[in-house]
């Protein structure tokens, strides 16, 4: 019989708090200056006593896994097209998907919905905006209409929001693709490196997410 994995966080049995006695205040506690100053810089909840550092080392582990997954996605992605130049704008907004997926597997906005319906969404806004500029309006983002750039980047940024409220699909970093897509304009050998990479990291997550630990929401 298969042995069902368990988060090694979850077998952590934290001491019980001291009851107060009543009549009696309880002491504050003090923190000396450098231990002040470090829990600015380091996150205490992760280096502080056994249930830290047991956090700790899941947390290295995800992102390794985190690291070599958007490899193998790479990898792939750049094997099908072989686009330096979609891999170079589009990079980016993978790499803020992966940190989302790994690192808060159980967030809403890393669920497939999410994850692989914004970049969806946001590759439609970018295309419409594209079309609509290029071939109705004639003007482009270079040359003489380079100064529109800035306003043709916000208008696709803005509609891949909106629709994406609408359809449910929120997903942060699929507001970067939006701005990559319009920046490089759309061809079949960007989607299909966007997807290859989307999809790969989404599926990824799906297999492990049960076993993944959430750390967005460490308590």
């Amino acid at each position: 019989m298969r042995q069902r994995f368990t988060n090694p966080v979850s077998r952590l049995r934290l001491p019980a708090r001291r009851r107060v006695r009543s009549g009696t205040a309880q002491r504050p506690e003090h923190r000396s200056p450098p231990l002040r100053r470090r829990a600015l810089l380091i996150n205490p909840r992760l280096t502080y006593g056994t249930r830290g550092r047991i956090l700790l080392r899941v947390y290295f582990f995800q992102v390794g896994l985190a690291a070599v997954s958007l490899m193998l996605a790479l990898w792939a992605a750049d094997l099908l097209t072989g686009d330096s130049v979609a891999r170079a704008v589009l990079v980016a907004a993978i790499a803020s998907t992966a940190f989302i997926l790994f690192i808060g597997p159980h967030n809403v906005t890393a669920q497939p919905r999410h994850s692989i319906g914004g970049h969806a969404v946001a590759v439609a806004a970018a295309s419409l905006v594209y079309f609509v500029v290029e071939y109705l309006s004639g003007a482009q983002f270079s040359g003489e209409f380079s100064l529109l750039f800035g306003f043709y980047a916000a208008l696709t940024v803005g509609l891949a929001m909106l629709l994406m409220a609408l359809t449910d699909t929120e997903h942060a970093p699929a507001a970067g693709t939006a701005l990559a897509v319009v920046a490089h304009g759309v061809d079949w050998a960007l989607v299909v490196f966007l997807g290859t990479m989307v999809l790969l990291l989404a599926a990824v997550h799906a297999v492990l997410k049960d076993r993944l630990y959430d750390f967005f929401n460490v308590p």
